[in-house]
């Protein structure tokens, strides 16, 4: 038992590092969506009345996808899931350069909503960090990895200037540069998500528990379950609001 438990904070120690170090890469992509967004709407589709339009993609794209990453996560565990939601990503910043080379604004919104599976995937580390974790140490070990993706999201924006030297090279808008050095970066995370997260920290924690860890073995559930939760748990329905309050002041 003793030998087992080592093992185990052995490999989450592993795993957090691995998920903290993808962190800064993969935050990459959403800082320069939204350092680059606004601007980018006012001038595509001609009215400032859009500025807002690509963030809101961006978020859409986040909430949309946030279950559906999940239930793939329960069924095959984290590292697909957060590749599939990586390599989205990295299409959809493929999208933006599109779009800032065509012209389409259409382009530009469908680029970021993709874009948004990296946050949701941001978002989903932090919870493949307290698979393995001890109780005693889930909140240190998930903030460590909510630490990581403030490097990548400070980065992102700087990423503009170097971008710009980066399309001068490719001879395309000075503007599609610095999403080209974000899908560089989601890359480099995804890359080390496959190579280095193993073994899988949900299919592990659920082997651990006696449970099947083969791909789906574990029932994903529905949203009305999940509502039921949030009203019979006080804290659950605090943390809710909390949530939707902190965002409501971040947006404005």
């Amino acid at each position: 038992m003793t030998s087992t438990a080592e093992a185990t904070r052995s490999t989450q120690r592993r795993i957090v590092r691995t998920l903290s170090v993808a962190q800064i890469f993969s935050g990459l992509g959403s800082g320069s969506t939204l350092a680059l967004g606004s601007i980018l709407a006012v001038e595509l589709s001609g009215s400032e009345a859009w500025a807002g339009s690509v963030n809101t993609a961006l978020t859409l794209g986040t909430a949309a996808t946030a279950i559906p990453l999940s239930r793939l996560a329960l069924r095959r565990g984290r590292r697909v899931a957060l590749t599939t939601g990586l390599a989205a990503a990295i299409a959809g910043t493929f999208l933006m350069v599109s779009a800032v080379t065509s012209g389409l604004f259409v382009l530009l919104l469908g680029g970021a909503f993709l874009v948004g599976l990296a946050s949701a995937v941001n978002l989903q580390a932090r919870f493949a960090a307290t698979d393995l974790a001890e109780p005693e140490h889930r909140g240190r070990d998930l903030s460590l990895v909510v630490w990581a993706i403030t490097i990548g999201a400070v980065a992102g924006p700087n990423m503009v200037a170097p971008g710009a030297v980066l399309a001068r090279w490719l001879a395309i808008p000075a503007s599609a540069g610095p999403f080209l050095i974000s899908a560089l970066g989601m890359v480099v995370g995804a890359a080390i998500v496959v190579l280095a997260l193993r073994p899988d920290p949900l299919l592990t924690r659920r082997a651990l528990d006696g449970g099947d860890p083969l791909p789906g073995a574990q029932r994903s559930g529905t949203w009305r379950e999940g509502w039921q939760i949030v009203r019979q748990h006080p804290s659950a329905r605090a943390a809710v609001i909390a949530v939707v309050a902190a965002h409501a002041v971040m947006v404005a």
